[in-house]
């Protein structure tokens, strides 16, 4: 009995649980140190105490480790006796455990001390040893430890890589990823080498990183890229090389068609350029092999840029190059583009341009170094003539900023206001010479900015905000002056003050896309405004455009107010001195014309024009103060345009929005009176046959324009049960038969091709996408048909009749579906967010990769800029595929006129053809203008459009066109203006899809 309990009393306690992947951080002193420790740790103890001493594990097993691992398992002993207990462990007896600490602990009573059992192995081997530990140096127990030492394992998720290009990358290389896993537990280095390596410079094959180390039960992660260069096919084996472990071998295979492609121009020289200024050239690259060629080209030095920097050339094709020239500094430019063809050899080409600072100079008549304006009183108008001398070859583009001066205005050599906005690029050297007004600074062109707002003007063009000189403005202007090579540009700098002021600053004239500005550009504006002794309400009376009266009719002038009041503190005596010679003298009339005023007093002045032909006016007045007439005070300018009666309208074209059949489109806009003193409005729907055109014309608030109203809203309502489109002029017609036109288009179809932009912006609950019977096209059917299982009604009628109407024309208003707008509704905003909306690059994306997948032999990656290049070869190619025959007027590449704008030209017409043989075949494109389907570069070549929002003035036999007016609110300009680039890129969009949509639809 007694020897089972003390076989009991040597057991484990089951209370005690050791984890040997556990290690405690805690760790007791090494030596007993006080008096009490000391005694304690040299007692020899029972086998009793023995027991209560719990050790554990009794087994470390480590398993398999690899070679150089360090491995780490805890050893546990557990005091249960009232004593302290001193646990020695010796673990130098082994290399491979002597980083194994502490030697020793010791334990006090109820503590538990954790021993860190090390592994660390540099050999591959099966590893037994048992380890002897004391307590108190008296009594010596035992645990045995075991591993199994193996070597570093690395493997690749590939033993073999097949790299083939896609018919449809770009890329002139091929990554792709292979995967390194460590399955052992310490981290491996490794590095990449060639099985058989070799000196070449070009290497096919490329491992990225090409050496690093994988974590222990890691893995990483490495690219290979395959260069094909000049070869079409390669085989390389690359060998992971692994310190203390065996190699892997991954054989790398790659392949490309064979490409021979070469440059058709042995250089390029642009010759000079004018330092800040755009110059383009072109190179052709020609695939002269049996295969399509891929290539890619280099980034170029800083001031030059070619475009497309990659693309696909088919056997036999051409690619055309634009390369860019903006020099930033005057040097010697000279680089080489390389052009890297995918599986053939490089192109080099030799570039060359010298940029020069252009030998421009301002001169004034007296060649002062300051420009000094006499003292002007506020109000008036003062005038300094300037000269830019060009005595070089090269041209210069100058920008004269103005910004922060908004007294000071440019005028022509005739001291009339710059108005002309330029178009395009302000450094392009190709655009026109003399001075037009740069981007506006207040302009925002961003995307974010409120399309169609005042700030950037009419649909037809961005004109931008501004005043004449009869008025202020917060901000100056910056304006563009082009002098060409040994002209002189002459030009006046106007000082219109609005506040007393000494004004003293440097005249901000530079090269356009660089802050250079040369001295001879340079020179102070000094001027003085003093308080005004007479003020003029304005200075510049200008009457715009007036009719022209006819015979028979009383001729009643048109009246202006002009305002004198008197600042000074004495009386004032002045005279408006109408030159009794000046063949204008009964054109213009100001009653009174001198008087006297007592100081703090007004007067108003009546100035009448009364135009006796349709031309231009303009008048100078002298304005004298007392009876000296040897000095003028200031001068008054009188101007005004004689017109013909006019119709004017808000836009300058009605567009329908597309619906489904039978399904109303509706659309008011507002005509003007613009002369007329009373006038019933007739009106000829296009086409004498209604039923040709099924265009419903009426006017909500009747047909007579008077004085008094000067403004009608017009109705347009147009409805076919079959597949329509259509482009024609409605006709207005005064008592004379005078014709005014404008344009209407309109569209109605069921194919969800021609609906896109009804389908996108409505999501009409009336309708669903459905196909009407077995291999039948989807189509938009009407569901009320379906429900009710009879025909639906037709029209209006069905549409008043639903008693959900969301169908309904009363619901169509707003931007685009358009019942009864109010006059202030912006229609070019409204249209310009149509488009935005529904051709968006989300949706265009979508048709390019579906051309690219199942039409295009050629790619693109962008559908505007993609179909559009290269004189839309691949519109071409689609209509080919699609139709069968390629269509008529086929412009070829290397036919073009050196003459940019005449190659503008024969592209434009290109694309007229194009658009009527895609008509011929049933296609509805009524609303496509060609010139949305050229380049930006090109669009702004062209001649911009003139008559953007006036009714065509036609009398009966069809003779002449009258001047139109620009004083009604909510008329464009009459002014031919370019869009800008960001308004151009929605149209293109739209007109892109619409013409793609309908090749596919037919």
């Amino acid at each position: 009995g007694q020897a089972k309990d003390d076989d009991a009393q040597l057991r484990p306690r089951k209370r005690h649980k050791f984890d040997e992947n556990r290690t405690i951080k805690k760790k007791f002193k090494v030596q007993p140190t006080t008096l009490n420790e000391q005694r304690e740790c040299k007692m020899v103890l029972s086998p009793k105490e023995v027991s209560e001493v719990i050790i554990g594990p009794k087994v470390l097993d480590f398993g398999k480790v690899t070679v150089g691992s360090r491995n780490v398992k805890s050893f546990f002993v557990s005091n249960d006796l009232k004593t302290h207990v001193l646990v020695t462990v010796p673990v130098n007896i082994r290399d491979e455990l002597k980083e194994s600490f502490p030697s020793s602990q010791v334990v006090p009573p109820g503590a538990t001390a954790g021993f860190d059992i090390v592994f660390h192995s540099t050999s591959i081997q099966t590893f037994q040893q048992a380890i002897y530990f004391t307590l108190n140096d008296h009594h010596k127990l035992k645990f045995v430890v075991f591993a199994e030492v193996v070597q570093i394992d690395l493997t690749l998720s590939h033993d073999e890589m097949m790299f083939r290009f896609n018919e449809y990358v770009l890329d002139s290389t091929l990554t792709q990823p292979v995967t390194i896993t460590n399955n052992g537990n310490a981290d491996a280095k490794f590095q990449w080498e060639e099985e058989e390596p070799n000196n070449a410079d070009h290497k096919p094959f490329v491992v990225s990183p090409m050496s690093g180390t994988v974590p222990a039960h890691g893995s990483v992660h490495a690219d290979v890229t395959y260069d094909p260069g000049a070869n079409n096919e390669s085989i390389v084996a690359l060998v992971l090389k692994v310190e203390n472990g065996p190699s892997r071998r991954l054989v790398c295979n790659g392949s490309v068609s064979e490409a021979k492609c070469v440059m058709m121009e042995k250089k390029v020289d642009c010759g000079a350029i004018p330092v800040g200024c755009i110059k383009t050239k072109t190179a052709t690259i020609k695939n002269v092999g049996g295969h399509t060629a891929i290539f890619n080209i280099d980034p170029l030095i800083p001031g030059i840029t070619c475009t497309p920097t990659r693309g696909r050339i088919l056997a036999g094709s051409t690619q055309e190059l634009q390369l860019a020239f903006r020099p930033i500094e005057a040097h010697l430019y000279q680089a080489n583009l390389m052009v890297h063809v995918r599986g053939g050899k490089d192109l080099k080409l030799p570039i060359r341009a010298e940029a020069k600072v252009p030998q421009v100079g301002l001169r004034t008549d007296d060649d002062a170094e300051a420009i000094k304006f006499d003292d002007s009183f506020v109000g008036s108008c003062s005038f300094k003539l300037l000269h830019l001398v060009n005595s070089g070859q090269i041209p210069a583009i100058l920008t004269v900023d103005l910004s922060e001066c908004p007294d000071f205005v440019l005028a022509d050599e005739d001291k009339h206001l710059i108005t002309t906005t330029a178009t395009g690029l302000e450094e392009d050297i190709s655009g026109p010479g003399g001075i037009s007004i740069s981007k506006p600074v207040n302009d925002d062109d961003s995307e974010t900015s409120d399309l169609g707002s005042d700030a950037e003007g009419s649909e037809d063009g961005s004109e931008p905000r501004q005043r004449n000189l009869a008025g202020q403005q917060d901000k100056g202007l910056r304006y563009r002056i082009a002098v060409p090579g040994n002209k002189t540009i002459s030009f006046h700098l106007g000082f219109r003050p609005t506040v007393v002021d000494a004004y003293s600053f440097r005249l901000n004239i530079s090269l356009a896309g660089s802050d250079i500005s040369e001295k001879s550009l340079q020179r102070v504006i000094m001027a003085k405004s003093l308080k005004p002794r007479l003020v003029m309400s304005q200075t510049v009376v200008d009457f715009q455009s007036k009719v022209v009266m006819r015979e028979g009719t009383s001729k009643v002038p048109n009246r202006i107010l002009l305002k004198l009041s008197n600042e000074d503190d004495q009386e004032l005596e002045w005279q408006l001195a109408v030159d009794p010679t000046s063949t204008y003298r009964e054109i213009f009339r100001i009653e009174p014309s001198m008087g006297k005023l007592q100081p703090g007093h007004s007067t108003q002045v009546q100035v009448a024009f009364t135009p006796l032909g349709v031309k231009p006016y303009e008048m100078h007045v002298p304005v004298y103060l007392g009876r000296n007439q040897s000095t003028k005070y200031t001068e008054l300018t009188l101007r005004g345009i004689g017109s013909h009666p006019n119709i004017l309208f808000d836009r300058p074209e009605v567009v329908l929005p597309v619906t489904p059949l039978d399904v109303p489109s509706k659309l008011v806009f507002y005509m003007y009176n613009d002369g007329y003193e009373a006038l019933d409005v007739k009106y000829k729907v296009p086409f004498a046959d209604s039923s040709k055109i099924p265009l419903t014309v009426t006017f909500p608030e009747g047909s007579r324009l008077s004085q008094t109203s000067n403004t009608l809203p017009v109705e347009i309502s147009f409805c076919s049960s079959k597949p329509f489109s259509f482009t024609a002029n409605l006709d207005f017609f005064d008592e004379e038969n005078t014709k005014f036109s404008i344009p209407v288009t309109g569209c109605t179809d069921n194919c969800i091709f021609t609906n896109l932009s009804y389908t996108f912006a409505k999501r009409v609950k009336g309708y669903e996408l459905a196909a009407e019977g077995p291999n039948k096209a989807i189509m938009l059917i009407d569901k009320e048909e379906e429900i009710l299982g009879q025909p639906s009604l037709n029209g209006i009628e069905a549409l008043e009749k639903s008693s959900d109407t969301p169908r309904s024309h009363s619901q169509y208003k707003g931007s685009m579906w358009s019942s009864f707008s109010t006059s202030e509704d912006n229609p070019s905003s409204a249209h310009e967010r149509m488009l935005r909306k529904v051709y968006s690059k989300k949706h265009s994306e979508r048709l390019r990769v579906w051309l690219n997948m199942n039409v295009l032999q050629d790619p693109i990656d962008d559908l505007v800029l993609g179909m559009s290049a290269q004189c839309g070869r691949s519109l071409i190619e689609l209509i080919e595929v699609m139709f069968g025959r390629a269509p008529p007027g086929r412009v070829n590449p290397d036919r073009l006129s050196a003459v940019k704008k005449e190659a503008v030209a024969q592209i434009l017409h290109q694309y007229e053809e194009i658009i009527s043989f895609v008509k011929g075949y049933g296609g509805l494109l009524a609303g496509i203008r060609p010139e949305y389907l050229l380049r930006y570069e090109d669009y702004c070549r062209i001649d911009p459009p003139g008559t953007a929002a006036g009714g065509e003035r036609q009398t009966s036999a069809n003779a002449g066109a009258s001047t139109m007016s620009t004083n009604v609110p909510g008329t464009a300009s009459n002014k031919g203006r370019h869009l800008t680039e960001r308004r151009f890129m929605y149209r293109a969009m739209h007109a892109w899809m619409t013409l793609i949509f309908q090749i596919i639809r037919i």
